[in-house]
């Protein structure tokens, strides 16, 4: 879609790319922090430092041809990179997975309240980018042996349905006893 010929920003889309705009400040500022010296893992914080700083020049270059101020967002004035390390370094893994994760379900949601559609690409890539993100950071946890799976459990071999009222009861100290399902 030629950029000239675009319809305006509508309020979902301005307030997405807005707060999109103040997260990815935020996240580039600790990633700067983690980055300073880092050996373990620098890949994954590098390419997430890449992504984020590619969404907020988007976002940038959509605002100005809009005519729309830019967000001051947090800046390198926000943080001191000259302090010793305050987290584990697994801590860090950890909090770019967690961001991730967030990110993931945060632009899925943004590309459903955009119409233009230049703003729903720039979301579904960014949630492509969050992705794997998360995979990268879910595997290294998983490799160092940080997070653990969730519990296996035998295949279910029949369909069953609940005919009591006291389902949720079930989960009582008073009443008798049932299996979680794997929900719960």
């Amino acid at each position: 879609m030629s950029t000239s010929k675009l319809p305006p920003l509508t309020s979902s889309e301005l307030a997405n790319l807005w707060m999109t705009y103040q997260e990815k400040t935020m996240i580039l500022r600790f990633l700067e922090y983690c980055l300073e010296g880092k050996e373990d893992h620098k890949e994954l914080f590098e390419l997430y430092y890449s992504d984020s700083l590619n969404i907020t020049e988007r976002i940038k270059e959509i605002l100005e041809h809009e005519g729309a101020v830019i967000p001051l967002g947090f800046t390198k004035h926000d943080v001191n990179l000259g302090v010793p390390k305050l987290f584990d370094p697994m801590f860090e893994v950890m909090y770019v997975r967690l961001m991730a994760q967030i990110e993931t379900g945060l632009f899925a949601l943004h590309s459903t309240m955009s119409y233009r559609e230049d703003i729903r690409s720039f979301f579904v890539n960014a949630t492509a980018e969050a992705q794997q993100i998360y995979n990268q950071s879910t595997q290294i946890l998983l490799e160092t042996g940080v997070i653990a799976k969730p519990p296996y459990v035998s295949m279910p071999k029949e369909v069953r349905f609940v005919h009591e009222q006291n389902y949720i009861g079930g989960l009582s100290w008073l009443s008798e006893k049932r299996s979680l399902n794997t929900i719960e």
